[in-house]
C-alpha cells in the first residue's frame, strides 16, 4: 500500500473530521480537548524520512488550526511528535 492510497487519505479525512467537529467540542475540565490526530503519526509508515513527516504534521496541525481556531496548538504538538518519532 502506498502512502497516498485511498484507504490513507480516507483516514487522514475521517480524523480530520473526527478531530474538528467532535473532539474539539469535549472539554476535560473545562479546558482539556482530547486530541486524535496523533493517530495519523502512529498509522504513517516508520521508514518515511523525518523531513517529510514532519512536514506533512506541519501541514495537519495547521489546516486542523485553522478549522478550529486555535492558535498554533494543532501544528506544534504534531510537528514536535513527528520529530520525536523513532526513525
Amino acid at each position: 500500500m502506498t502512502d497516498y492510497s485511498p484507504t490513507a487519505l480516507l483516514r487522514f479525512m475521517a480524523l480530520f473530521l473526527a478531530q474538528v467537529f467532535i473532539c474539539n467540542q469535549i472539554h476535560w475540565f473545562g479546558a482539556i480537548s482530547p486530541m486524535i490526530l496523533l493517530l495519523f503519526l502512529y498509522w504513517t509508515p516508520l521508514e518515511r524520512e523525518l523531513m517529510r513527516s514532519m512536514l506533512e504534521a506541519f501541514a495537519l496541525g495547521l489546516v486542523t488550526d485553522i478549522a478550529s481556531d486555535t492558535v498554533a496548538l494543532n501544528t506544534i504538538v504534531l510537528t514536535v511528535s513527528a520529530y520525536l518519532r523513532p526513525s
